[in-house]
C-alpha cells in the first residue's frame, strides 16, 4: 500500500500542536507582562507617594496614590480589566495592593469564564541603619593612614 498521504496528516496533527503551544505561550507571556506592569507600578507609587501628597493638598496621599495606580495599570496591562489599587499601614510598613481581571482570549474551556484574578502586592522595606557603621569605621579605633 502506498502511503503518500501520511505526510498530510503528520503535518495537520504537528501544525496544530504547534499553533496550540505558541497560543499557550503567549498567553503566559501576556500574564507575565501585567504582573510585571501591576507590581512596578504599585512600588513606583510606593516609593513617590510624597509627590502624591504635594500634587494633591486636598485629598490625602493614599487616595491620590490609589487613584494614579488604577490608571497607569488599567492603561498598561493587557486583556485585563477591573483594576483596583490600595494602599494600607502594614505595622511599620506601608503596603499597596493591585487586583485585576485578566481575560484569556480562546481560554474559555479552560479557566471559568475565561477569566482569572490576579493580586500583587508591594511593601516598602524602612530599614534602621542608624546603628550600623560605614565600611571605614570601627569601634573607638583610629586607622591607620588616615594622618592621625
Amino acid at each position: 500500500m502506498d502511503d503518500n498521504g501520511s505526510i498530510v496528516l503528520e503535518m495537520c496533527l504537528i501544525t496544530l500542536i504547534l499553533v496550540c503551544a505558541l497560543f499557550v505561550v503567549m498567553n503566559m507571556l501576556f500574564i507575565a507582562f501585567n504582573h510585571a506592569a501591576a507590581s512596578g507600578e504599585a512600588y513606583l507609587v510606593l516609593y513617590n507617594r510624597e509627590e502624591y501628597r504635594i500634587n494633591e493638598i486636598g485629598e490625602g496621599d493614599t487616595d491620590s496614590a490609589e487613584k494614579a495606580m488604577s490608571t497607569n495599570v488599567s492603561e498598561t496591562v493587557i486583556c485585563a480589566d477591573g483594576v483596583n489599587a490600595e494602599m494600607a499601614m502594614n505595622g511599620k510598613n506601608l503596603v499597596a495592593e493591585i487586583t485585576y481581571r485578566e481575560s484569556f482570549p480562546g481560554i474559555q474551556i479552560l479557566i471559568d469564564d475565561g477569566r482569572c484574578d490576579r493580586k500583587t502586592a508591594a511593601r516598602q522595606e524602612i530599614r534602621d541603619v542608624g546603628n550600623e557603621l560605614r565600611r571605614w569605621q570601627e569601634y573607638g579605633k583610629l586607622l591607620p593612614g588616615r594622618g592621625n
